[in-house]
């Protein structure tokens, strides 16, 4: 899966998920990640969690309205090894998603091949 096809993915389940009322505000946060992924999260996951082909992540928000998106590895468990958290700075405002004491409440994501690991 292409990274740009993993985004108009991830654009879809944020949409089934939180509604299409929401659809302009999960555009300018999947932009904020799309800027972000190549230098700040993707070398991050690639190092921490090696030669991984599937992830786990979710969405949640801090008390001051900062949006955290948690992968982990559901093979990578079983080895000790957490998830990573990053921040997604400058995040649009009217933030529509759990906050960080409800993240148990919030949309789980399968993604496949986030890093372009296989063709």
């Amino acid at each position: 899966m292409t990274f740009s096809r993993w985004l108009d993915t991830l654009f879809d389940n944020l949409i089934n998920w939180l509604g299409k009322v929401f659809s302009a505000w999960i555009q300018q946060l999947v932009s904020r990640i799309q800027s972000s992924w190549e230098a700040q999260i993707a070398p991050v996951l690639r190092y921490f969690f090696g030669v991984v082909t599937q992830f786990y992540v979710l969405f949640y928000r801090t008390v001051k309205d900062i949006v955290n998106m948690e992968f982990w590895d559901p093979n990578s468990l079983q080895y000790g090894k957490p998830s990573r958290t990053f921040e997604i700075t400058k995040a649009p405002n009217g933030v529509p998603i759990p906050r960080e004491d409800q993240r148990n409440t919030s949309q789980v994501f399968k993604i496949n091949d986030p890093l372009g690991l296989t063709v």
